[in-house]
Parts: C-alpha cells; sequence; structure tokens
C-alpha cells in the first residue's frame, strides 16, 4: 500500500469516527428529550418543552462524552487520532536559527511593500530566505539576486544610514545596484540577461546619474579672454607689433 492511499484511508477514518461522536450524541439527545415530554404528558405543554430541551441537552453531553472513551481504544488501534495535536517546537540553538532565518524572510517581504505597492511576488515570504548574516535573499535570475539589509549601515553606505530598509541588486557577484522600485528592479535584470552592463557605463542608462549640467555651462560659455592662455597669446601678438612699428619709423 502506497504512502499516499494510507494517507486518503487514515483521513476516511479519521472522518468516520468524528461523525460517529456528534451522531450518538444527537441521537442519544434527542431519545432523552421525546422521553421526558412522553413521561410529562400530564404537565403544561411549557413545561413539559423546557424539561425535555432540559434532558436533552445533558444527555447529549454526557453521550458525547462516553461516546469519545468508548471509540478511544479503536481510535488507538487504528492510530487515528480523534484531534492530532500539533507538535510544539522545542527551543533549542537549531530552533532559533530556523526562526531567525524566518523572521528575516518576513521582514524582507514586509519590506518590500515600498518596491512595490501592488502586493506582488517581492512581498511574498516564501520567495525569502534569511541568512546567518541578519541579511536576507531573493533568488530572481541565474546569478542575480535581490539582497535586503535591516539598515543601510550595514553595508557601509552613509547616505542610507537613515532608511530603515535597504534593497540592493547583486549580479554575477560583482555589480551592486541600489533598488528602489520593482520596476527598476525589472529593467536591470532585463539588462543582465541582454548583457548589458548595470554599472552606468553605456549611454542609455536610464538609472544612472545625470550629469553636471553646471560644470557643462561652464565649459560651453567660457570665452577667449577667460582664457589665461589666450591672454597671454594676445599679449605676444601686441609686442611684435610694436616692434614692427619701431622698425619702419612710425613711432
Amino acid at each position: 500500500m502506497t504512502e499516499q492511499t494510507t494517507d486518503l484511508r487514515t483521513r476516511a477514518l479519521r472522518a468516520l469516527l468524528d461523525l460517529a461522536d456528534p451522531a450518538a450524541s444527537v441521537a442519544a439527545g434527542a431519545a432523552a428529550g421525546l422521553t421526558t415530554y412522553r413521561v410529562l404528558a400530564a404537565r403544561p405543554a411549557e413545561t413539559r418543552t423546557t424539561l425535555a430541551l432540559a434532558a436533552a441537552a445533558l444527555t447529549a453531553v454526557l453521550a458525547d462524552q462516553h461516546t469519545h472513551h468508548l471509540l478511544a481504544p479503536l481510535r488507538a488501534r487504528l492510530g487515528v487520532a480523534r484531534h492530532p495535536a500539533p507538535t510544539a517546537a522545542v527551543p533549542s540553538l537549531a530552533q532559533l536559527a530556523q526562526d531567525s532565518t524566518a523572521n528575516l524572510a518576513a521582514r524582507a517581504a514586509g519590506g518590500a511593500i515600498h518596491l512595490d505597492h501592488g502586493s506582488g511576488c517581492l512581498t511574498r515570504p516564501q520567495n525569502w530566505q534569511g541568512q546567518p548574516d541578519g541579511t536576507a535573499t531573493c533568488e530572481l535570475a541565474p546569478g542575480a539576486y535581490l539582497l535586503y539589509q535591516p539598515s543601510g549601515t550595514d553595508s557601509g553606505l552613509a547616505e542610507y544610514a537613515g532608511r530603515p530598509r535597504y534593497y540592493e541588486l547583486v549580479a554575477d557577484g560583482e555589480y551592486r545596484v541600489v533598488v528602489t522600485t520593482v520596476t527598476q528592479l525589472a529593467d536591470l535584470l532585463q539588462r543582465h540577461a541582454d548583457g548589458r552592463p548595470l554599472d552606468g557605463s553605456d549611454e542609455d542608462d536610464p538609472w544612472a546619474p545625470a550629469p553636471d549640467r553646471d560644470a557643462a555651462t561652464s565649459r560651453a560659455s567660457r570665452t577667449d579672454d577667460d582664457d589665461p592662455e589666450a591672454d597671454e597669446d594676445q599679449d605676444d601678438d601686441d609686442r611684435d607689433q610694436e616692434a614692427d612699428a619701431w622698425a619702419d619709423g612710425t613711432l
């Protein structure tokens, strides 16, 4: 008999035995209530009804207890518990380590709502794996994963020191890009899949820092009068013209 067949058999037996308890209780209560109602035929109808209901309820409770005790040996013989008790985890180093990784996965998934307000796949704890160093990772593609750190100070990035959580795309163990939205993450993953660099070295990188426009404007607006070399060349031309004028006797 296969394991799946055994499991189905166990569940079927448990269901039948679980139905036996309430069925016996209802039958006993109904019988006691009806008997009481008939015995008290000389009493007023309100009194008969009240006492019959009381007798039915009391009998049903007693029948449930007795049925449970009577069926207990049968359940034990068949290996079918009435209410399987959940196995309580005993505190230990291994259990605490497991709880820690689960906690980190839950925190990473909870914080990911700031990346994806639509509560997508990044917000599901089962997609995250807690790490012993206090971080959590989410595998995205071969060679690429999303790294969660509870604080930006853990990575030594002062500009993220005030943020309560920090996400970073790690690709090929070389590129590390700060991620702030799921749209950015999808674009970076596409660039990684296409073999394009993630460090902003190509010109059409939408996530690269904006160029220094002030410096460019300063260079464009600079004239020869502001250039020291141009001023020096102009002085040399003036001295040559003065020397030629002396030679011609015009000065």
